[in-house]
């Protein structure tokens, strides 16, 4: 399901698109399950590719590489991983997101 949705969300416009973003954030940071936060977490890292790059997007894969579960963890650090130009913000997430993620591998 979540393939199909940066295609879908770039033929959103305006309001349609802040309104879309703002649940797949909700969903990301909110939801107690922990598959809906992963799964919301890897299609806004979709997004973090777009040219349309958002701001809201970007603080919620920060604070996503913070979740307490780490499939959400990781996600969040394939998201930086897929941005297009580095944000100084995300050289302090990095190096912990990197670690998390290599021991995800390892297990």
């Amino acid at each position: 399901a979540s393939n199909a949705l940066p295609p879908l969300i770039r033929t959103l416009k305006g309001d349609r698109r802040k309104k879309f973003l703002d649940v797949l954030i909700g969903l990301s940071l909110k939801d107690k399950d922990r598959t809906v936060r992963m799964s919301a977490t890897e299609a806004l890292s979709h997004l973090l590719s777009d040219e349309q790059q958002d701001d809201a997007v970007f603080d919620a894969i920060l604070q996503a590489a913070e979740d307490t579960y780490d499939g959400v963890r990781l996600e969040a650090a394939r998201a930086v991983g897929r941005m297009k130009g580095r944000r100084r913000e995300t050289l302090d997430k990095l190096l912990p997101l990197l670690q998390d993620s290599s021991y995800q591998v390892r297990r």
